[in-house]
């Protein structure tokens, strides 16, 4: 899946965060950090910018208001 060249990364991490990431089974950071990476860059969800987000959380609060309204037409 990768090629033999690999980049050392050096970070930081707020103690608290990490604790949470060791109750997840993560007890490398080599591994805990290559796996949010390659969800990062997979996953099409966590590519979206905050402003990307928020609109689309919009569109789906506008969806639902538009069912409910349908919904409570249709009891009617």
């Amino acid at each position: 899946m990768y090629t033999e060249e690999w980049k050392k990364i050096k970070t930081k991490v707020p103690g608290d965060l990490w604790k949470k990431v060791e109750d997840l089974g993560f007890g490398s950071l080599n591994k805990a950090v290559i796996t949010a990476l390659e969800k990062l860059v997979y996953e099409p969800e966590l590519k979206s910018s905050g402003k990307e987000q928020e609109i689309k959380i919009q569109e789906l609060r506008n969806r639902l208001e538009e069912e409910q309204r349908h919904t409570q037409e249709l009891q009617r």
